[in-house]
């Protein structure tokens, strides 16, 4: 009877232990999806891209200019993707800061920089030159003291709007997060993206090319006439 009752005993250990560990293990679950889960928001309608917990927006106007911002944040990471409107001004001035070739577009993103890196405390890494949807940028990331990447920005010129895509993680930039931030973001190609004027050919160069053209195809044909008759 008491061997019965012992047997009963541990039975019940045993049974409460699996429930604890179920619980446990459910328990963690619910965190680790909680904080792995990402969503899939607009930016706008050209842009879209995923960002964990819950997202927010912030809408305001700076030196004339619009900013809008949607951003998703814990307790020691943040993501950030914002797009900042130029006015009017800064394109029809005649000395335009704004990109107007492929040189010149370097040159702002470079410029942007700097002038971030200024009202930043950490040491600046410039990341170089990226590509996405066929689109220039820029990256760059942000180091503490010891060499650790805590800031990582990725910066887009599009039809005279600034985008940047930023993450930042105080104990280090999880590279799984890194990868699946900034991965996720897409430019919509049915809107044409443009990140500097094209330059369009003159009429007159045009037929300048199309005789050209022309002549070349001439001298092939006679070229290979020549050849085929060759005694």
């Amino acid at each position: 009877m008491v061997f019965i009752e012992f047997i009963n005993y541990n039975d019940r250990i045993i049974m409460k232990i699996k429930i604890i560990s179920i619980l446990i293990l459910f328990s963690y679950q619910i965190i680790f999806s909680q904080n792995k889960v990402w969503g899939t928001y607009d930016l706008d309608s050209i842009v879209y891209l995923e960002m964990p917990f819950t997202v927010y927006e912030f809408d305001t106007i700076i030196d004339n200019n619009r900013v809008y911002e949607i951003y998703s944040e814990d307790k020691s990471s943040k993501f950030i993707a914002q797009k900042l409107f130029f006015s009017e001004h800064y394109s029809n001035s005649s000395k335009s800061v704004l990109p107007t070739n492929a040189k010149s577009l370097k040159t702002f993103y470079l410029d942007v920089i700097d002038v971030l890196n200024e009202i930043n405390t950490y040491k600046l890494d410039y990341g170089g030159s990226i590509q996405k949807n066929n689109l220039e940028g820029y990256r760059f990331l942000h180091k503490n003291n010891d060499g650790k990447s805590l800031h990582e920005t990725n910066m887009f010129y599009i039809n005279k709007n600034l985008y940047s895509f930023s993450y930042f993680n105080e104990n280090g930039l999880n590279e799984i997060e890194r990868k699946k931030f900034f991965n996720s973001i897409v430019f919509n190609d049915e809107y044409k993206p443009i990140q500097y004027p094209i330059k369009r050919m003159s009429y007159r160069n045009k037929i300048i090319l199309g005789l050209l053209g022309l002549l070349l195809f001439s001298y092939i044909l006679r070229f290979k006439y020549k050849r085929k008759h060759i005694p």
